[in-house]
């Protein structure tokens, strides 16, 4: 007997309907927010007992000092409630870099190893004035002032060394074909890691600029998944890319050299 119009000649209408692809683009985000956060607890951990060894370095570089923090502890004087407190927000906060390495890595040039040393570089521009302040205690007073100032602003380049490879290394154990369950558990989870990390963007004197990249950054891979033409034109997109990266860049290595100026004049 022939088949009847209409009916179907396989198992394919038991196939659950594929999620639409603002669906998939609210997914690719909370994946992506997850992947960076578990990425950034990795690298962070050892970064903070890094910067706990730093710190030590130049205490002992040093000696004692009469200066205060804001909460009342003394300055190169360490204690284990402090070691803790520092190692434990050091994880945390890292977060943060590491949601913007994800989101950034798509316009960054070369591999992981290039990428990761120019995201390392871009983080020091942008974020290391927050720490070598010219007009901070920390720097003015200390007996190797520049010793001290790079290696602190070596360890933001350490860690888009680190963050690159650990990232693209949890990136491939996420699988990307998952359950309507797991898609919602990265939607909610991303999207609230996101919001929170949020705010860290705005920390640096520069770091707001990489709002722009990061905007376009989000333009790319929603033209991918609607299958733009534009986004065809690699080339051109990526000369985009770096352009706006530029800028903050550029600001932020032209801030930080005159505070290592003023720095070493002092």
């Amino acid at each position: 007997m022939a088949q009847a119009q209409g009916t179907p000649i396989s198992g394919s209408s038991l196939v659950a309907e594929p999620r639409d692809r603002s669906s998939d683009a609210v997914i690719g985000f909370g994946r992506s927010a997850c992947i960076a956060a578990l990425g950034g607890l990795i690298v962070g951990l050892p970064m903070g007992v890094l910067n706990r060894v730093v710190m030590r370095i130049v205490a002992v570089m040093n000696g004692p000092t009469p200066f205060e923090t804001d909460f009342g502890a003394k300055v190169l004087n360490f204690t284990p409630e402090g070691t803790t407190f520092l190692i434990v927000s050091t994880t945390i906060f890292a977060i943060v870099p590491a949601l913007l390495y994800v989101g950034l890595r798509r316009l960054l040039p070369g591999g992981v190893l290039v990428g990761g040393l120019a995201f390392g570089v871009i983080l020091a521009a942008v974020y290391a004035t927050v720490i070598v302040d010219s007009l901070a205690h920390d720097f003015r007073f200390l007996g190797e002032p520049m010793v001290s100032a790079a290696m602190f602003v070596g360890l933001f380049v350490l860690f888009g060394l680190l963050i690159a490879p650990v990232v693209t290394w949890v990136d491939r154990r996420f699988s990307r074909d998952v359950s309507d369950g797991i898609a919602a558990l990265y939607a909610i989870v991303g999207g609230l890691i996101a919001l929170v990390a949020a705010t860290g963007l705005f920390r640096g004197n520069w770091s707001w600029l990489l709002v722009v990249p990061l905007g376009y950054a989000m333009a790319i891979s929603a033209g991918e998944r609607t299958g733009a033409r534009w986004v065809a034109q690699r080339r051109l997109v990526r000369a985009i890319g770096f352009l706006t990266l530029a800028l903050p860049l550029a600001l932020g290595l032209a801030d930080l050299a005159d505070e290592l100026t003023l720095i070493a004049k002092a």
